[in-house]
């Protein structure tokens, strides 16, 4: 339902709404894109992550601990649909 909603306030609207705590690019969706329900896209997100898409294997140490791989970050980019923050 949020989505839908999202898609039917003005852009300066909903700006004025959450602007301040996330970007309106990471919330909008590309008009030709293929709109699959949100269940659809947790369901895709759910198989690609069991299946590996998501994993690259890097040594963590004292040094590295805090860095996300480029597999992390992908996975991080895919999860937004799925998240508030």
């Amino acid at each position: 339902m949020l989505d839908e909603a999202l898609e039917l306030l003005p852009r300066a609207a909903l700006q004025r709404i959450v602007g301040r705590y996330i970007s309106l690019d990471d919330v909008r969706v590309d008009p030709a894109a293929s709109r699959r329900t949100l269940l659809e896209d947790a369901r895709a997100f759910d198989a690609a992550a069991r299946a590996g898409d998501y994993y690259q294997s890097f040594n963590v140490n004292s040094k590295t601990y805090m860095d996300k791989s480029g597999a992390v970050r992908a996975m991080c980019r895919s999860a937004r649909r799925f998240s508030v923050w």
